[in-house]
């Protein structure tokens, strides 16, 4: 793995990027629609400061249903079949944990999905070994589409 340099994170295209979007156990106090709305809002923040622009509304995943394993959870299902079907840069998300928690197979899906595309993730709320880097596979790794 290599940590991508800010120019070249510079150098993706907004139709490109994926928001992905769930609320955690942890917010028990604001509605689904609030936690979202909020996180969005983080997000494109980001999007604008990053890339001169918003994420367009089509590459926005907004999971409602509280699922226990991905196979509940419609929203994510959707953003991996894009992942791995189409020229998709990056995925961004508020933690980490928001793409998957519960089963540990869940979380070898996951893990699986975003090796096999060399896929980018950006969290902007790190956990305890995360720089705010994105990070993909080294050259040579193998990569089924050429970035």
């Amino acid at each position: 793995m290599h940590i991508i340099t800010q120019h070249e994170l510079s150098q993706i295209c907004v139709n490109q990027i994926i928001i992905y979007l769930r609320k955690s156990r942890a917010e028990r106090n604001e509605t689904v629609e609030e936690v979202l709305a909020r996180h969005e809002k983080i997000l494109q923040d980001y999007a604008i400061q990053t890339f001169g622009e918003k994420i367009p509304e089509a590459n926005i995943y907004r999971e409602i249903v509280s699922g226990e394993t991905l196979d509940e959870r419609i929203e994510i299902k959707k953003v991996f079949n894009r992942l791995e079907n189409e020229p998709i840069r990056a995925l961004l998300v508020v933690e980490p944990q928001r793409i998957s928690r519960g089963r540990l197979t869940d979380c070898g899906r996951v893990i699986d999905i975003l090796e096999y595309t060399a896929l980018p993730v950006r969290a902007l709320r790190p956990v305890p070994d995360d720089r705010h880097a994105l990070r993909h596979s080294a050259p040579g790794s193998p990569d089924r589409r050429s970035h």
